[in-house]
């Protein structure tokens, strides 16, 4: 991994290497895509946080005309290019500078929930029922398209209500998928960063101390009883903005997780063996540690020395 910053860092046309190269690959390799735009995103934050925002935004600028001209060529769709840049890069760009100036990680990713939440309120302020359309596009298109793949039964809605419930949380469960791509766009940076500084134990620390307070804590709270409680538009928005939350309360629960299994024998197995169990047990395990975090800013599960920024 050091290897691969470093090489971002040597210039800009090896940071726009980098950045296109894993970006194209996240677009014409569906297995591979999620991490490859993991690195695609990182390799410009990367710049960002280490030579600033001036030599990010030219980078930035020759990345957009790079992936442009290669999604013009290849997919012959050159807004696509555009697309990914927009939903992927920009708000990895302006993540990058909240943590560049702010040095904490929670603000940062909290910085991603804003993003997140902004682009929500945005879905219900343009859109009269957005609900009623995913649903009218997963009865229409969804549906068919998984029945002409031989995907039947469990995997698909078994109901009209079932189908509703799902539609009403379709846009916050696709953005959470965005956020959380976000949340590790800027971990990945954040930790290439520590490598290219030689201080890995400081972006340790750094992420043992994620924590996001009682005040985002009680909004949480807020939103889920909320969702609960009200009705119409108002339930339906709060459910998504719950969806979204519980990503960043993943977060904070993975670095109570890591700290204090760190501190066990034989640390490393048991990581590893957290997170295959929270693959095979999603969303059970998922969930748990989730409410772990949220926990955390009342309990203070980790003790004390939680709160201090790493430099």
């Amino acid at each position: 991994m050091r290897a691969v910053a470093s090489y971002v860092l040597r210039g800009k046309a090896q940071a726009v290497l980098v950045a296109c190269g894993f970006g194209v690959l996240s677009l014409i390799l569906p297995p591979f895509s999620w991490p490859a735009a993991f690195f695609s995103g990182a390799a410009l934050s990367l710049v960002i946080l280490v030579k600033g925002p001036k030599e990010g935004i030219q980078t930035a600028i020759l990345a957009v005309i790079a992936i442009l001209a290669l999604t013009g060529i290849a997919a012959k769709v050159p807004m696509l290019g555009m697309v990914y840049a927009t939903m992927l890069w920009l708000p990895a760009l302006l993540l990058a500078e909240l943590i560049r100036q702010q040095r904490s990680l929670a603000v940062a990713l909290s910085g991603a929930l804003i993003l997140a939440f902004i682009v929500l309120l945005g879905v219900y302020v343009l859109m009269d029922n957005p609900a009623q359309w995913w649903q009218q596009l997963i009865e229409q298109q969804v549906i068919p398209m998984l029945k002409e793949a031989g995907l039947s039964g469990p995997q698909l809605p078994s109901g009209k209500k079932e189908l509703t419930a799902m539609a009403s949380v379709m846009t916050g469960t696709l953005l959470s998928f965005w956020l959380l791509s976000l949340c590790l766009i800027v971990i990945l940076s954040r930790w290439w960063q520590a490598l290219i500084m030689k201080r890995p134990e400081a972006y340790r620390e750094e992420f043992y101390q994620l924590r996001f307070g009682t005040l985002v804590a009680g909004i949480a709270l807020l939103s889920v009883a909320g969702a609960f409680l009200a009705g119409g538009w108002l339930s339906e928005l709060l459910r998504n903005l719950s969806i979204l939350m519980l990503v960043i309360f993943l977060f904070q629960g993975l670095s109570v997780m890591h700290q204090r299994l760190m501190r066990q024998k034989n640390a490393r197995l048991w990581l590893v063996v957290m997170y295959v169990l929270l693959v095979l047990t999603l969303p059970y395990l998922l969930l748990a540690i989730a409410l772990t975090g949220w926990l955390d800013n009342w309990l203070n599960l980790r003790g004390r020395g939680a709160n201090k920024p790493a430099a």
